[in-house]
């Protein structure tokens, strides 16, 4: 329970810390391209919130009626309303792996890559990780097979890169913005 609740606020914070990110940028024009990855991570936020809410309830209350159901045509019911379900949960990570992760981390890496104030490496970490990401999603919404380890080296890259990003962004930020 206590990690499904860390799982749903994260997209919730993710784009408080981006738009805060964004904001010390020194290049204007950074600042312009890094904007839409914010509103990307919020809009796409709230996709995933679906999708974990799917995921981690609605798949149990699911199981568990249809385990309860004794009339074989309620336990077909229920599983027919399963497999829509489902069905709902698995086209919705096209669009989390796609945009969330991907495009969003892949734009904001090249907002920081455009700008002066921080190292180029560090938005480039982003841009390789979002684009592999952003590779995985749009391979699950257009169905052709893009390998695991794609996926896994992308999540696993984003995940890390807000560490230091989080880190080098969080002294910048003056107390008066």
């Amino acid at each position: 329970m206590a990690r499904s609740l860390v799982i749903r606020l994260c997209p919730l914070l993710c784009p408080l810390n981006l738009k805060n990110r964004s904001r010390c940028l020194a290049d204007p024009m950074a600042r312009a391209v890094g904007t839409p990855g914010r509103y990307m991570v919020m809009l796409d936020g709230a996709v995933y919130m679906v999708e974990v809410l799917i995921d981690g309830f609605a798949t149990k209350q699911f199981a568990d009626r249809w385990s309860q159901a004794t009339d074989p045509a309620q336990k077909a019911v229920l599983f027919n309303s399963a497999e829509m379900a489902a069905r709902v949960w698995a086209s919705l990570f096209p669009s989390f792996a796609g945009v969330f992760v991907g495009l969003s981390f892949a734009v904001i890496g090249t907002a920081i890559i455009m700008g002066k104030n921080f190292p180029r490496w560090l938005g480039l970490w982003g841009v390789i990780g979002g684009a592999m990401c952003f590779l995985v999603g749009l391979g699950a919404g257009l169905d052709f097979e893009v390998p695991v380890p794609i996926w896994i080296a992308g999540v696993i890259m984003s995940g890390t890169w807000g560490i230091p990003v989080g880190v080098m962004m969080w002294r910048r930020i003056s107390p008066t913005t």
